[in-house]
């Protein structure tokens, strides 16, 4: 599935050399594992940081750079 995510994600112009494009990657393996992380926005942060050795709040303000610089 890390692939995939990484494939699909390319595919639509993002930038895979920032530290967001590892977060949201992760996110959509674990969307993909448990579609419950979906209404976990703040669990999934906390989820993310850890599989990573950040903080939650790098973690969000990375994923919204993402999606401003993919638009």
């Amino acid at each position: 599935m890390k692939n995939k995510a990484v494939n699909a994600l390319i595919e639509m112009g993002m930038p895979a050399n920032v530290k967001g494009f590892q977060y949201i990657t992760d996110a959509m393996v674990l969307f993909e594992e448990d579609k419950a992380w979906r209404s976990k926005l703040t669990a999934l942060y906390r989820k993310i940081a850890a599989m990573n050795e950040t903080t939650p709040s790098r973690v969000e303000r990375e994923q919204s750079g993402m999606r401003f610089q993919s638009c």
